[in-house]
């Protein structure tokens, strides 16, 4: 049975999700069945932390460790290492992100060192590293698969700078997506993606890979659908009781 919308948990939870947000579970569909679509998302996004999180770390100590063997002799400006280099390495709009982090990090009182610059740039500033005007003059493409940029079990066919970029790219959407609370619930590629993360992160971690896939819960909220989601929400709106008049 579908519950009368006026229901006061209901109303309340719009509120507090606001009309956007909830609407966009399925406009035209009754509050409890948007309700139970929001929960299997939330508890979708959760499920893919553990591959995210996993490539995110992966990729830029990999990118900062093979930078510092490809440039052990730049000058630095206020950090030691090449992201902060003088003259300098990273390019054009890049630039203004290592100066805004920099920023952070002053006021903040954290020391000018490698690991808190490293921690503090975004996703995002890591796969612009892959962008072809890295690779036009030669800054960083191909110059780091030299340096022990990915695993030897990687495959060759896969370093390249364009071949990882538009991968890299779409990990990025599908995690901005995630980390800004937006529905993917929708995602015919959702499996797909998630398989693509993993496989990513064993190219630059096959250790990091072993050890948090066994934690992974994504195939079984992904394949039970919103399902335990209605009858969660079934039973919240049975326990509160009938809408007051």
């Amino acid at each position: 049975m579908t519950p009368n919308n006026q229901d006061p948990l209901l109303a309340g939870l719009r509120r507090a999700l606001s009309n956007e947000r909830l609407d966009a579970y399925g406009i035209g569909r009754p509050d409890d069945e948007k309700l139970a679509t929001y929960l299997w998302n939330v508890a979708l996004c959760e499920s893919l932390y553990p591959a995210l999180h996993g490539l995110e770390i992966a990729l830029r100590n990999a990118v900062f460790r093979a930078g510092m063997a490809a440039f052990p002799s730049c000058v630095s400006r206020d950090v030691p290492c090449w992201l902060d280099a003088d003259p300098p390495i990273i390019l054009g709009p890049d630039q203004h992100v290592m100066a805004a982090v920099k920023a952070r990090l002053r006021r903040g009182n954290k020391p000018m060192e490698p690991g808190c610059l490293v921690a503090d740039l975004s996703f995002g500033f890591w796969t612009t590293l892959f962008d072809v005007r890295y690779e036009r003059r030669k800054t960083l493409w191909p110059r780091l698969f030299a340096h022990g940029l990915m695993d030897a079990s990687s495959p060759r066919s896969i370093r390249s700078r364009n071949k990882l970029s538009p991968l890299l790219n779409r990990v990025r959407h599908l995690r901005n997506r995630v980390f800004h609370y937006e529905p993917v619930w929708h995602w015919k590629d959702l499996h797909e993606q998630h398989a693509l993360t993993w496989e990513l992160l064993g190219w630059f971690s096959p250790e990091l890979l072993a050890a948090l896939r066994p934690n992974s819960r994504f195939d079984a909220v992904h394949g039970t659908g919103a399902q335990p989601f209605r009858e969660q929400v079934a039973t919240l709106l049975k326990d509160r009781g009938p809408p007051s008049t």
